[in-house]
């Protein structure tokens, strides 16, 4: 029998809290122990708790485990509050919200403050464990949905329940090699694209139920889970997944940054007359041989299959054609510019790589055709890409396509920025990339047989150089064994949506469409061809250098476009937009920095003429001593390989302190083909085989002239300033100079460098 004492009778004269107690027998003395009582007050009761004091501690240290012990108790009590309690949050929080509803009032108390009060009916207890399911599933319109089932005892879901199983059921895309449980197409996108699929299926009037509670009736992916319980497995159906991001710094990300904020504060303060547009190509989808589908996307992620069937495509191995989705977002242009720029239509085209590769030319010819409809009442254009080679300011190409649609569309105005190099995650089209990935997990696809003479073609190629060298008569067998492929993802993007509407798709621009495109520029230049896509062709292009002197202004990472306004001129065409609004026009300005060390604000800058003096990576010094050993001919011969600026277009040379085998160069060959390379950048921000750390690169900037080692280590003569051909009779008699070409050589700013002091 215990009896409880008084510590003081136990312990050494000092100070306890007043919840200790000691327990002894009746008869002697046993061992100490501590007693805690709490108290919820009301007539809830009391807890009551008794553990073993620690032998042979002093009094500081058994206290100190008292009070460890007594915080972990208060932790795991159960928190009552009274009803008064309750009343008051809910008088206080009911008038600042009169909308609110007493479950949500309640879910909002508990959760705050840790209240377990039962519920005060069954009926109460009932609707606070369905608001607590909502919560957990993140969709108030579950609950909706459980008191209409509910409701009279039926199931008002039983036709598109029925419906939705015989969707699931039907499997048409099984492979004929393997099991018929393993299908190489999804039968549904998401949950959303399967209920509108399903609803095609139903009578008119059929119970529609939500997202919510259409998952809540699939089978759980994992059932050991906790939240498996919540699933009815009413349909046997499942989430799965169809069995890598170097994001590079760059000096001038935030001066890209600041131009693109200019330019949509541009597009903002004319949005009336304006039309912003941002492009962009996904990576390529490759094509399965015929029977053998492949997965048209590289990653994976969950997708509807029936619950007995295993998603599973072939290896991307074994393609040798691919399609390439090209992507165009018409931004609905805000009214501020703390406001979304990511809504608006989106079109999507595909194209073969073999006869219908990206180019420039047609990428505005394709641009053209969407637009063509909605540019009315729109004269000014905003174009923003990620600078790929297809979209790259500096390239004429690139330029003349930009004036080919700019005639095309009687433009006033045309703008175009880019992003930093490696920075194409900027560019907003890049978010719908992720949409279209929603599209490609579901498929496999795979191309149409041809003619046996084409397929003994396509069976000796191994290279995308070896199918145009090779493919040249079958190019209509390569249209019609592609177009299946491309129907079929085309039927999948009208499917998608962005933020309600809904994609549309473009056909590729046909050789027809991008000749009748680019003959508007030969009303600049009789003498323009497609061939003349150098900066050294607009020499003897006497017309169009006058246009571009009259209308353009080029930059790195910007290029404007615009009209003169002056009558009587014979270089542009009359502006269209009223000569009010249009003496108001400027070039997109230059960010400049403000006394703060920030850029300023679009609106200081506005009219001012832009400049390339403040990019960063133009400021910033030459650095050429980047290499961790002194360069030779020898550290170049044991690479033996060029590696070419895609700005400057200028070859650089790749060191290895040591010899690189066969095997080595080949593989670092096949890593640069799939590199854009421009001048500043460093191998070592590249995850390189280990095999390959010792190759290295200078970093340079597109103004340095070929390496000097060049020369020296055997390669092709070419020229020292510019990277052209040149000839015999282009260098010294005495062979005291570089190679230079004529060009350069009868430039007088061109200091000669003598080989004797190299």
């Amino acid at each position: 029998m215990y009896q409880a004492i008084h510590v003081n009778d136990y312990l050494p004269k000092e100070p306890r809290p007043k919840y200790l107690c000691i327990r002894e027998l009746e008869k002697g003395l046993s061992c100490p122990v501590f007693f805690f009582t709490y108290t919820h007050g009301s007539n809830v009761g009391n807890y009551h708790f008794i553990w073993k004091a620690p032998d042979h501690v002093s009094v500081e240290a058994c206290t100190t485990e008292n009070m460890r012990v007594v915080g972990t108790i208060k932790k795991e009590i159960p928190t009552f509050h009274t009803r008064a309690m309750r009343r008051q949050f809910f008088h206080l929080v009911g008038r600042i919200s009169p909308k609110s509803k007493p479950h949500l009032l309640r879910a909002m108390y508990q959760s705050l403050t840790g209240d377990q009060s039962a519920a005060r009916t069954t009926a109460e207890h009932e609707i606070d464990e369905r608001v607590s399911e909502f919560l957990s599933m993140e969709d108030p319109d579950v609950i909706v949905d459980l008191r209409e089932l509910n409701a009279n005892g039926r199931d008002c879901f039983k036709v598109f329940w029925e419906k939705c199983a015989l969707y699931l059921s039907e499997c048409t895309s099984v492979q004929e090699r393997r099991h018929d449980s393993v299908v190489y197409m999804a039968k549904a996108i998401s949950i959303r694209d399967l209920i509108q699929e399903v609803t095609k299926l139903c009578p008119e009037g059929t119970s529609i139920p939500s997202i919510s509670w259409v998952q809540l009736n699939f089978c759980p992916r994992n059932p050991r889970a906790s939240s498996s319980a919540r699933y009815t497995s009413r349909l046997e159906a499942k989430h799965v997944i169809q069995k890598r991001q170097f994001r590079k710094s760059h000096p001038d990300a935030h001066y890209c940054a600041s131009l693109f904020r200019y330019m949509r504060e541009y597009a903002i303060k004319y949005r009336d007359i304006s039309c912003f547009v941002c492009i962009d190509d996904k990576h390529s989808i490759k094509v399965g041989e015929p029977g053998f589908p492949i997965a048209a996307a590289e990653r994976g992620r969950q997708v509807i299959v029936s619950s007995h069937t295993t998603f599973a495509v072939g290896d991307h191995d074994f393609a040798k054609f691919k399609l390439t989705p090209s992507v165009i977002l018409l931004v609905h242009i805000p009214e501020f510019i703390d406001m979304s720029f990511y809504t608006g239509e989106v079109f999507i085209g595909f194209k073969e790589t073999v006869y219908e590769p990206s180019s420039p030319i047609r990428h505005a010819t394709e641009l053209y055709n969407c637009l063509l409809t909605r540019m009315e009442g729109r004269h000014i254009l905003f174009i923003y890409s990620d600078g790929g080679p297809d979209h790259r300011l500096t390239y004429l190409s690139v330029q003349l396509s930009l004036i080919a649609l700019f005639l095309n569309l009687d433009l006033d105005v045309l703008i175009a920025g880019r992003t930093a190099p490696s920075h194409s995650w900027a560019n907003p089209v890049e978010r719908i990339m992720s949409i279209v990935n929603l599209g490609i997990q579901c498929i496999g696809i795979m191309r149409s047989p041809g003619s046996n003479e084409f397929e003994n073609c396509v069976t000796k190629c191994n290279s995308l150089k070896d199918l145009r060298e090779a493919c040249t008569s079958f190019k209509e067998d390569i249209t019609n064994s592609l177009k299946e492929p491309k129907d079929l993802l085309s039927s999948i993007m009208v499917r998608l949506e962005l933020k309600g509407e809904k994609f549309r798709v473009f056909e590729s621009a046909t050789e027809q469409e991008i000749e009748d495109f680019w003959e508007i520029l030969l009303t600049i230049d009789s003498s323009l061809t497609r061939e003349d896509t150098t900066q050294k062709s607009l020499e003897k292009l006497q017309s169009l250098s006058q246009f571009i002197l009259h209308c353009c202004t080029f930059h790195k990472y910007s290029l404007t476009i615009r009209k003169c306004g002056e009558e009587g001129c014979t270089v542009c065409r009359p502006v269209k937009m009223s000569s009010q609004v249009f003496s108001g026009i400027h070039d997109l300005p230059s960010p400049i920095y403000n006394d703060d060390g920030h850029y300023a604000d679009f609106y200081d800058v506005y009219g001012q003429s832009p400049t390339e003096d403040l990019i960063p990576s133009n400021m910033q010094q030459k650095n050429k001593k980047t290499l961790p050993f002194n360069a030779t001919q020898q550290h170049v011969r044991n690479v033996n390989l060029l590696i070419q600026c895609e700005e400057c277009k200028m070859w650089r040379l790749l060191f290895s302190k040591k010899k690189l085998s066969k095997n080595l160069v080949v593989e670092l060959e096949g890593i640069l083909e799939d590199l854009s390379y421009t001048c500043g950048a460093n191998f070592d921000d590249l995850e390189l085989p280990e095999s390959l750390k010792s190759v290295c690169i200078r970093l340079h900037s597109c103004f340095d002239p070929i390496e000097k080692l060049y020369y020296s280590s055997g390669f092709e003569p070419i020229c020292f300033y510019c990277a052209g051909s040149v000839n015999e009779s282009s260098e010294d008699e005495e062979s005291l100079y570089y190679p230079q070409c004529g060009q350069c050589l009868a430039r007088p700013r061109v200091k000669k460098i003598n080989r004797a002091k190299k």
